[in-house]
Parts: C-alpha cells; sequence; structure tokens
C-alpha cells in the first residue's frame, strides 16, 4: 500500500478500514493457498513422471527375459537387479502416500504387484532349482543388556516370500529376530537414525526408546511392541492378536488381524487385506520423549490416529467394517503406568 492510499484510508469510517484490511487479508490467503496447491501439484507430479519411467524400466527389463534375449549365466544377475528396482519403487511409493490420491496409490500398487508376479513366474520358469525368495544375511539383534545375537542364516522362505515389500535384511538394521516369552528393549542410542525390524516374535513385549527411521513389524502374534517417535514410516505385516504404541509420520499395515493400534501419526493411517484392527491416541510417556518427538521431526500438535483409509472399502458413504475406534471405556488410559507390570 502506497502513500497516497494510506493517506486516504485515514478519512475513511473505522468500520470501512476494517473491512478493508479482512478483504487484503483474504486476497493474500487465497494466494498463498494457490501456490500451496501449484507446490503440492508440482510434487505430485514428478512422484507420478519418476514412479512412470521406472515401471517402464522395469517393464523393458522384465520383456527381455521373456523374450529370451538374455544369456542362461547373466539370469541370476538380471532378476538380482529387478528385485532391488521393485524394493526401491515400492520403499518410494510408501514414503510419498501423505501427499497422493487414493487412486494414484491405488494404481501405482497393482503396477508394483503386476511386476512382482511377472518376475516371481519368469524367474520360477527361466530358474528353475532356484525358490523365488530372498536370504537374510546374518543381522545384529540386542537385547537390553545390549548382548549381540545371530539369527540363522536363511529366513524360511515361506514366510519372508510374503513380506509385501519384500525387503532385505542388511547389518545397517537391528531388532529382534525369532523369539518367544520375552520382555526386550532397545535404548535410543542402539535405534536412533535405524531401520528397526521385528520379525517372527510371540509373546513378547518389546520396548523401543529413542527415534528409529523406520518400523518393521513383521509375523508376531500375541506382542506388545512400544516404540519412541518413528521419524517416517512404519509397515505392519501379518500380525494377530497384538498391541502397538508408537508415533509416526506414516502407518501401512497389511493382513493383520484383530489388533490394536495407540498411534499419534502426522498423516493418514493406511490398512490392507486387514480386520478386527482398533485405533486410539497415542499415550505411553517416557522421559525425553519430547525431545524424541522434535529429532524425529515430529508435529505434536498434528495427530490423526482415526484418520484411516482402507484401500479393501472403496464404498464412500459407508464405513469399513474392518477398523474402528476404541471405546474411551476400553481403553488402556496410560501405558506409562502399565509397562512395569508388562515387565514383570
Amino acid at each position: 500500500m502506497d502513500e497516497c492510499a494510506e493517506e486516504n484510508l485515514k478519512h475513511l469510517p473505522k468500520s470501512l478500514i476494517k473491512r478493508h484490511v479482512e478483504l487484503q487479508q483474504q486476497l493474500d490467503k487465497q494466494k498463498e493457498e494457490k501456490l500451496e496447491l501449484g507446490s503440492a501439484q508440482q510434487q505430485v507430479n514428478y512422484f507420478l513422471d519418476a514412479f512412470g519411467k521406472k515401471a517402464c524400466e522395469i517393464n523393458e527389463t522384465i520383456e527381455l527375459l521373456r523374450n529370451g534375449l538374455v544369456i542362461k549365466e547373466n539370469l541370476p544377475e538380471y532378476f538380482d537387479k529387478l528385485s532391488k528396482e521393485l524394493q526401491n519403487l515400492n520403499r518410494f511409493l510408501s514414503t510419498s502416500t501423505s501427499y497422493l490420491r487414493v487412486y494414484d496409490i491405488r494404481k501405482c500398487k497393482q503396477t508394483l504387484e503386476e511386476m512382482q508376479i511377472c518376475c516371481q513366474e519368469l524367474e520360477e520358469k527361466l530358474l528353475p532349482k532356484k525358490k523365488f525368495g530372498f536370504k537374510a544375511k546374518k543381522y545384529k539383534v540386542l537385547n537390553q543388556n545390549s548382548v549381540e545375537k545371530k539369527c540363522n542364516d536363511e529366513v524360511d522362505g515361506e514366510l519372508m516370500k510374503n513380506v509385501w515389500w519384500k525387503d532385505k535384511i542388511n547389518l545397517n538394521n537391528c531388532g529382534f529376530y525369532n523369539r518367544s516369552g520375552e520382555f526386550l528393549k532397545l535404548n535410543a542410542s542402539d535405534v536412533d537414525g535405524k531401520d528397526v525390524e521385528i520379525s517372527l516374535l510371540h509373546d513378547c513385549t518389546v520396548v523401543l526408546f529413542g527415534t528409529p527411521s523406520t518400523l518393521h513389524v513383521t509375523n508376531t502374534d500375541k506382542c506388545k511392541i512400544f516404540s519412541g517417535p518413528v521419524s517416517t514410516s512404519v509397515f505392519v505385516e501379518n500380525c494377530n492378536d497384538c498391541t502397538l504404541v508408537f508415533p509416526c509420520q506414516q502407518l501401512r499395515v497389511h493382513t493383520t488381524r484383530n489388533t490394536k493400534f495407540y498411534i499419534h501419526v502426522t498423516s493418514r493411517a493406511i490398512i490392507e487385506d486387514s480386520d478386527q484392527v482398533q485405533f486410539a491416541p497415542f499415550n505411553w510417556h517416557y522421559e525425553g520423549i519430547k525431545e524424541h518427538f522434535k529429532h524425529a521431526g515430529l508435529d505434536t500438535d498434528r495427530n490423526n490416529w482415526n484418520l484411516v483409509d482402507d484401500f479393501n472399502w472403496l464404498a464412500l458413504d459407508v464405513p469399513s467394517p474392518n477398523w474402528k475406534i476404541i471405546d474411551a471405556s476400553e481403553r488402556v488410559q496410560d501405558w506409562s503406568l502399565n509397562l512395569q507390570d508388562l515387565k514383570n
């Protein structure tokens, strides 16, 4: 506003000046919203373009294999490369769901599944002696006394082939594998910035203090799992009769039954091929958790614990029967008070 305009405003009634200011503020707000919308659309366009290009590259490799244009000696190398590319593309999709439309997510997921099925069928056909699956290298598992333990050289193929992101366990990960009836704990120094993997646990209580980068929970039953703020995503697969308590940026739940989630999530939770899953707000507190929220970059004032998208439920006007909110009277009011009882 120039000096002449300001001088003219001085001679107007206060009500008109107030209306003029409000109108200007509204125009500024609309301008900001247009800029934000344009930026969000650019982000979506970038993802779809990058995803499409990578999918085309993978399909070109699949066609080479299908048409017999790769010599037999090089087949293992090609299939290993395809496996890694599909893993990376799946991760790219998983970390982009917060700004993508449900339609885009479903379409991309369908594309991924079709390519994975093609790869599996081709490998079984061209390399029949090699079972399609992923071997897991030995990795470190820490108990509450930070004693290193080793897992088996090879994870059972029938279990691992169903892990939907099909990720390899590597030496940079930490977590717990193949345990039963134990109280397991990792401190912040163990998990900060790392990918934590919890798999094949039965009737265990797991406590993770600190800020993991990601948390993968697979093939567990009758377990209680507590985690400090996870800076990116939590992936839950094949869990039954469990209770999970954690804050995170994104949550993806797959083939899970009769499981309760006490969560703080800054995007929307996504479930698929799951039923009898229940949600309540995160309510576990420990010394230092506020600093861990800051370290993870999670907004403590933004919690979408009750916003859940069910990819198996297409009706817009009827709620999904596969999930529900835990009634306030049925919730554990404060897990902090129950943790000592769980340990005992």
